[in-house]
């Protein structure tokens, strides 16, 4: 029987890098996010609010997308109207969405010859139809390697119900 390894869930079958030895042995115990002291006491936090001139309250830090998408979806009203993102996604939009007994709608994306585009009208189009309670726009998508453009997401920012 041959191993398998769910690679989205952050398994590393081969181990971590040298370089991560390297720089784990630098880091002191107190720089680590420890949940008896609060959550911003992390030294990855403090560096993302001052470079980006966020609040820390802003910040979040996971050990992968998984569990930020899940803490999404667990923070979703139970009345919601359901999630819409691209017809290619990540697989884990479909499983936590069906457990949670979430519609998921999608949008497609326009293939050309050399990749995939997000479609801003067909998007804001599935958007008024099925008034979901949360849109996953993923960039750079998982499955397609395609980018959505800061203009074309801040069009669709301003044509959601925030």
């Amino acid at each position: 029987m041959s191993e398998q390894y769910i690679f989205n869930r952050n398994e590393l079958p081969y181990g971590p890098s040298p370089m991560v030895h390297k720089t784990i042995r630098r880091i002191k115990a107190g720089q680590l996010t420890q949940y008896t002291h609060g959550y911003n006491n992390s030294v990855l936090v403090d560096f993302l609010s001052t470079k980006y001139d966020l609040p820390k309250e802003q910040i979040i830090v996971e050990h992968g997308a998984q569990n930020i998408l899940k803490l999404v979806f667990d923070c979703l009203p139970v009345n919601t109207r359901g999630v819409l993102t691209s017809t290619h996604h990540y697989s884990f939009y479909d499983k936590y969405t069906e457990h949670k007994k979430i519609k998921l709608y999608t949008f497609p994306l326009i293939k050309t010859e050399k990749s995939f585009v997000f479609d801003v009208h067909e998007i804001k189009e599935r958007y008024k139809e099925y008034e979901p309670g949360c849109v996953l726009i993923t960039s750079p998508n998982n499955w397609t390697g395609n980018s959505i453009s800061s203009s074309d997401f801040e069009e669709l920012l301003a044509s959601f119900n925030p």
